[in-house]
Order: C-alpha cells, then sequence, then structure tokens
C-alpha cells in the first residue's frame, strides 16, 4: 500500500503522521478527473469492511463482487470492473479471499492517472485476526455498479 499502510491502519503512527496520510490521500483523489468514475468511486463509495464474493477474470477485464455496507445504510452487492486489468501483486491473496470466506477488505487505495492506476486492497479474515495478503490491481478503465443486498450473507461459491 502507497498511503493506508498496516502501520496507518493499526495506529502505529503518531497523531500527525496519521493526519499526514490522509490529507495526502485526499489530495491525490482531488487531483483526479472529477467526472473519472475512479473520482466517482473513491468519493462516494467506502470498501471498509466489505466482504470479497466473487473474482471473475477474462478478455483483459477483472471483475470484483463485493458485499459493502453496513447495518445503518443497508447492504449492497457491489461490482467492480477493470477493463485492460491485470493482477500486479497479490493474485494467490486474491484467489484465498474468495475460497476463504468472509475476507474482509480493510483498507483500499487508488493511485496513478488514467491509463495507469492502480487500486491496491489489504485483506484480513473478518475477525480480523488473520492477515490474508495484500491484492494490486493495474487497470486503464473502471467501472462500478451497485444493487441491494437483503442481508450481510454471501451466497455460496
Amino acid at each position: 500500500m502507497e498511503y493506508f499502510t498496516r502501520e496507518w491502519a493499526l495506529g502505529e503512527l503518531s497523531d500527525e503522521e496519521y493526519e499526514t496520510v490522509l490529507r495526502t490521500y485526499q489530495a491525490s483523489i482531488d487531483a483526479l478527473d472529477h467526472s473519472s468514475t475512479v473520482w466517482r468511486f473513491a468519493t462516494a463509495i467506502g470498501l471498509n469492511d466489505a466482504w470479497v464474493d466473487r473474482v471473475e477474470a477474462g478478455a483483459g477485464d477483472l471483475r470484483l463482487r463485493l458485499l459493502t455496507g453496513d447495518l445503518q445504510r443497508g447492504y449492497r452487492h457491489t461490482e467492480l470492473t477493470y477493463r485492460n486489468a491485470h493482477v500486479a501483486y497479490g493474485q494467490d491473496a486474491l484467489v484465498q479471499a474468495v475460497e476463504n470466506r468472509p475476507t474482509e477488505i480493510w483498507w483500499d487505495e487508488f493511485s496513478g492517472t488514467m491509463p495507469n492506476m492502480v487500486h491496491r486492497f489489504i485483506l484480513v479474515a473478518a475477525n480480523g485476526l488473520a492477515d490474508r495478503g495484500e491484492v494490486h490491481i493495474e487497470f486503464s478503465d473502471f467501472d462500478f455498479s451497485e444493487a441491494p443486498a437483503m442481508s450481510r450473507g454471501l451466497p455460496r461459491p
């Protein structure tokens, strides 16, 4: 991770360092084209505590289906579509995330500029006790969609 490292997430930085990371990341997102789907996603959808449901790859595209939301706002099936994409780091962690359910996205971040973007995730077991690794997806185009979910449950893979 470039911004939201494990040390940041675990509170191992000083308050000043913690706040600097937040400001630096926000500035990088603010620098993106505000009409882009990456900017809209990064400013509107939170993946913290999202569960990984499915991963599909084919013809240069990568699709992640996640269960996002919380009890207060409700749950959603959120589908992320990366075009001209590949997993640059953490392929095994992504496969294990689907097999070892539920696996949670602890933190995520975007970096780069189109058409050379990266979306990174820290994955943990849903109880937060087991580190499941890190994933970096490089892509040149991005889209997302959401649909209501009835509950916090994941369907069978």
